[in-house]
């Protein structure tokens, strides 16, 4: 799963075939896609020292934000994922569901048309998935962004998504509502 999501990014070359994503030919315009993509990685990508407005903020600005727009945007999707009130605290002070939150937004700062999650609720208590669940849900029905969920727990991508893929060792053995 996370394999297939590296390679729709451009980061791994598939050994085989083509891909594209958002119209656009992953080999030939990974940048151009990425730009216009959402990425909440499975392990955790904070920076040490960091707080979490900061830490938001920084990758606002990778993505080609101004300073004072990606700050802004910072401070808007940290209160947006439930971590309005933990925003200056340092990142590594976090429990796991909180650095599953600040993944999260930071994959959504840039306002992407499209977000790819891998493994969302990886670690969470029951609270918190269910609130996890509620914000992929959110995103896609009332953002306008869509998403590709990547999880191996069937009851998040039940509750989640309106079309699966089912893969095995890389090849898709079931696709469907």
């Amino acid at each position: 799963k996370s394999t297939l999501l590296k390679s729709l990014l451009g980061f791994v070359a598939p050994t085989r075939g083509s891909m594209t994503v958002l119209g656009l030919d992953v080999a030939r315009h990974p940048l151009d896609i990425r730009a216009r993509l959402g990425y909440m990685p499975e392990s955790d990508t904070h920076i040490p020292g960091m707080n979490a407005v900061e830490f938001v903020a920084y990758c606002a600005r990778l993505a080609g934000l101004p300073a004072s727009d990606a700050m802004q945007r910072a401070h808007e999707v940290l209160f947006y994922v439930g971590l309005g009130e933990a925003r200056y605290r340092n990142v590594e002070t976090y429990s796991t569901g909180m650095r599953q939150r600040i993944k999260l937004a930071q994959a959504l700062v840039h306002d992407p048309d499209l977000v790819f999650l891998d493994e969302p609720t990886n670690g969470m208590d029951p609270k918190g998935r269910a609130e996890m669940l509620d914000l992929v849900r959110d995103i896609t029905q009332n953002k306008g962004i869509h998403l590709i969920l990547s999880s191996h727990l069937l009851p998040d991508v039940e509750a989640t998504c309106d079309r699966v893929l089912v893969l095995d060792k890389g090849a898709i053995v079931a696709s469907g509502s």
